[in-house]
């Protein structure tokens, strides 16, 4: 159930600001145009990442610091699905 409406957010309502809305209120400082390449990822790895691929990772190209906050941030709510 969860999944279904976490793709349908993904795919009709996911936005950029959500991102930065996301980051802001975890306290995570992203880098220029890290926003937009946060989005992108979750856009078109939404699948693997909710079947708990984490080998996913290796395609998001950031900064140490955001990638480090984005592997915290996955497995902290990973187990929630």
């Amino acid at each position: 159930m969860y999944k279904k409406l976490i793709i349908n957010y993904i795919n009709n309502k996911l936005t950029v600001n959500d991102i930065d809305n996301f980051s802001i209120n975890n306290n995570i400082q992203l880098k220029d145009n890290e926003n937009k390449i946060i989005y992108n990822f979750i856009k078109n790895n939404y699948n693997e990442l909710l079947n708990k691929n984490d080998e996913v990772f290796k395609k998001l190209k950031v900064s140490d610091s955001t990638f480090k906050s984005c592997i915290q941030i996955y497995n902290k709510y990973k187990n929630k699905i």
